[in-house]
């Protein structure tokens, strides 16, 4: 029999899988398949529900973003191209953009350490049975890859619960606190900043107020410190860039090996189960 704080702990650990996981699908490029994905009211409204009873300051910014992104839905071709415009100006075609949506953009320094950076977060997907999925050509630094981590950790923590596996509901926890304070805390606060400055008005500056509301939340929860709202971004390379603007290739430093006939996709990005 679960008591009543686990069951509030595993209720807590369900709806972060969803916001992760919808937060992942969100900042994905907007192609008309991702909009039909985050149109599928079936598969957000439970926890749409469940955030607005629990959290009632998150819930006003999150629907402020989705009411943002029902409002261009006028015709469903001239919305994803209006989005997919605004995508590219926001984040760019490869790393940079107004927005960089990559952690290795924020004030890191040389290849090495930038090197030594991206296979520590390899490391964390690797140490939970994950790999990047080769076919979405993404690093793993992108956040759209640490939030979808990030909601399959969340919801391993529920099956843990459930199960009553209190040491595996343990290491759950610590490895999401560790990869929050070594990664996301970090430098995803300063993302969430410059899309609100770039595009008040629009789905991604809005969206970016509800994930700096949620990233603050989950600091909290989890007792680490949440990372300035403002980070300067590293010095342009043209020589450096071109050795890792490539996405998930085999060349690119703490990209994963090419993908394994039969492993499936997992969640909705670009992790695969190994």
């Amino acid at each position: 029999m679960l008591n009543d704080e686990t069951l509030q702990a595993c209720e807590r650990a369900r709806l972060r899988n969803s916001v992760y996981g919808f937060l992942a699908a969100a900042l994905r490029y907007p192609d008309q398949a991702t909009l039909g994905m985050l149109d599928d009211s079936t598969r957000w409204s439970p926890w749409f529900e469940g955030i607005r009873q629990t959290e009632p300051v998150l819930f006003e910014l999150l629907d402020a973003a989705r009411a943002t992104l029902a409002e261009s839905n006028c015709d469903n071709g001239t919305r994803s191209e209006m989005l997919q415009e605004r995508h590219t100006q926001l984040f760019g075609h490869a790393v940079r953009g107004t927005c960089p949506a990559y952690e290795l953009e924020y004030e890191r320094g040389d290849i090495p350490q930038q090197s030594a950076e991206l296979a520590d977060i390899a490391g964390f997907y690797n140490a939970f049975g994950m790999e990047l999925h080769a076919a979405a050509h993404e690093r793993a630094d992108h956040a759209t890859v640490q939030f979808e981590f990030l909601s399959v950790l969340a919801a391993k923590e529920v099956y843990a619960v459930e199960t009553n596996n209190s040491e595996g509901r343990e290491i759950l926890q610590d490895a999401q606190k560790a990869f929050l304070a070594d990664h996301i805390a970090r430098w995803v606060p300063a993302m969430a900043t410059r899309l609100q400055d770039a595009d008040p008005e629009g789905f991604y500056g809005r969206l970016g107020g509800f994930i700096q509301s949620f990233i603050a939340a989950e600091c909290e929860y989890f007792g680490v410190s949440c990372g300035p709202r403002l980070l300067e971004l590293r010095t342009i390379d043209p020589q450096r860039d071109a050795s890792i603007e490539c996405g998930a290739e085999e060349s690119c430093p703490g990209a994963a090996p090419p993908q394994q006939e039969g492993t499936e996709d997992f969640v909705q990005v670009g992790i695969n189960r190994i």
